[in-house]
């Protein structure tokens, strides 16, 4: 499974003297089409308060070849973005406090 979106929100404090229930869902089934996204949800409770939430998006992929291919495709967009957000920073202003 390739990882195409991940997103975690804190909403309280986590005391690691007392139980957690994680609860995850997903929109993934064994009847479904591997070649759609899939995103799974996960929800994580204390003393029956959500402590943390978190989101998670991908696709599963049935060759090996061709979670490779994803792959590579994926890394040279990121470093493209990269190239883009580093050029557009370095004509960027310092910030003077």
């Amino acid at each position: 499974m390739s990882l195409q979106e991940f997103s975690l929100y804190f909403y309280d404090y986590i005391e690691l003297d007392y139980p957690m229930v994680a609860r995850a869902v997903a929109t993934l089934s064994f009847d479904q089409d591997l070649r759609h996204d899939h995103t799974a949800f996960i929800d994580l409770r204390q003393n029956g308060v959500t402590c943390l939430a978190g989101t998670s998006s991908g696709r599963l992929y049935d060759t090996e070849t061709r979670y490779q291919r994803i792959r590579d495709k994926t890394r040279e967009m990121n470093e493209r973005y990269a190239a883009e957000f580093g050029s557009q920073m370095q004509g960027a202003r310092p910030v003077v406090e």
